[in-house]
């Protein structure tokens, strides 16, 4: 919760907040926490400084421990221009824009364009969103990322409690994340 309000609001975190977010127990990821999970997710690019606080405190490893491993991570190619968990972060924030580009109301006489057709398409955003935060968490392990990164995802929605259609439709995006765009 407090780290949807920090989102929502665009307010940084105090370090007293955050400190006692630190010494909280391990997530039991029941309905409402992977409700706020998605809240955060939802919340785009004013997610990613909350985020980054999380990490900062070690909160997001305890939240989900794959990060770990792509903590700083570099890239290995030109295309990317973050290092992997921030790029991951960026992923989650343009999927965001692009399911708040659905939102939007058309002026009269106005088409909707393509991202608002796909956006209104979207029939489980939260899948979407978690997606693209878990689409390159397996980058720098052996094997092809998209391969191993499909288990890692199947994984972290077992663990999260997400229902079946979850459990098939994530670990599908992360493994073909290259169609996504």
């Amino acid at each position: 919760e407090a780290a949807c309000a920090a989102a929502e609001n665009a307010v940084p975190f105090d370090r007293a907040s955050l400190s006692r977010l630190r010494a909280t127990g391990e997530p039991t990821w029941d309905v409402w926490q992977r409700a706020g999970f998605v809240r955060l997710l939802r919340s785009g690019e004013n997610a990613v400084p909350v985020f980054e606080a999380l990490d900062h405190e070690q909160v997001l490893v305890r939240l989900l421990p794959e990060w770990e491993h792509v903590r700083s991570l570099p890239q290995r190619n030109a295309y990317h221009h973050y290092t992997v968990d921030r790029h991951l972060l960026e992923a989650v924030a343009q999927c965001a824009r692009l399911l708040d580009a659905g939102d939007m109301q058309l002026a009269p006489g106005r088409e909707p364009d393509v991202e608002m057709v796909v956006a209104r398409a979207c029939r489980r955003p939260e899948l979407l969103l978690l997606s693209a935060l878990l689409h390159d968490l397996a980058k720098g392990r052996p094997g092809d990322h998209s391969e191993v990164g499909e288990q890692t995802a199947e994984q972290v929605v077992r663990r999260m409690g997400f229902d079946s259609e979850a459990r098939e439709i994530v670990p599908w995006l992360v493994r073909n994340h290259l169609l996504m765009a």
